[in-house]
């Protein structure tokens, strides 16, 4: 059976299944580098970040005060709390620039796929940035948001290039994605045919409140419906 299921994988072709991989951000990190001969966030904020107004997003390239960053909370279980099914206490965890202490090396653990910190004015701006074409063309951002692959078998999500595409609860078209840290979390939702924006973020992904940010979507996307 493992030898059949594994046959089956190696022979599908491009564009018949869809996986999600860091490691493919990964790689595209590493290939930013080798055409540039740039370092990838470097060539990303001067690119992209930058001219869209996005200073305050970056990974090691942006100096962050301490008092201004949210702390991360979780519920990580110890041995004894796993071993007896104990639901742990919500308590804080990691710091937000361990990063930053960490000494360079073998670098494509997140980089290329994530750990950009970030906050809502910055999303905002990014959001204007893709919704009036300043970062590129229009023929690319219609490829970028088509619908290449469905993500689930109710076929009731696509993956674009780096976007979801999928429908709200009204039906409404909305181009998203998610990202989290294990312990923080973040949605980033686009309508674009009720032009409207909603970006909501927890700093608890273990408590986080889905049904209230669903919700507060709701809310927000409403009054641009009727």
């Amino acid at each position: 059976m493992i030898k059949q299921a594994l046959t089956s994988k190696l022979n599908t072709s491009p564009g018949e299944q869809y996986r999600y991989s860091n490691i493919g951000y990964n790689l595209l990190g590493a290939i930013i580098e080798k055409v540039t001969g740039d370092e990838w966030e470097k060539y990303i904020r001067t690119t992209l970040l930058l001219p869209a107004g996005l200073e305050n997003t970056g990974f090691r390239g942006v100096s962050y005060q301490p008092n201004s960053l949210a702390i991360n909370y979780g519920r990580d279980a110890n041995f004894i709390q796993r071993m007896f099914s104990i639901t742990p206490k919500t308590r804080s965890v990691d710091h937000s620039l361990a990063h930053y202490y960490k000494k360079p090396g073998p670098r494509w653990a997140m980089e290329g796929a994530g750990s950009f910190m970030s906050n809502t004015n910055d999303m905002f701006k990014w959001y204007l940035a893709l919704r009036e074409g300043k970062l590129i063309s229009a023929k690319s951002w219609q490829l970028i948001t088509s619908k290449h692959i469905h993500e689930n078998d109710a076929q009731t999500s696509h993956y674009g290039y780096g976007w979801a595409i999928d429908s709200n609860s009204r039906g409404d078209k909305r181009i998203t994605h998610n990202g989290s840290n294990g312990y923080s979390f973040a949605v980033f939702n686009y309508y674009p045919e009720l032009d409207g924006f909603v970006f909501i973020g927890s700093n608890n992904i273990d408590d986080f409140p889905e049904q209230l940010m669903a919700k507060l979507d709701e809310l927000v996307i409403t009054p641009l419906i009727n």
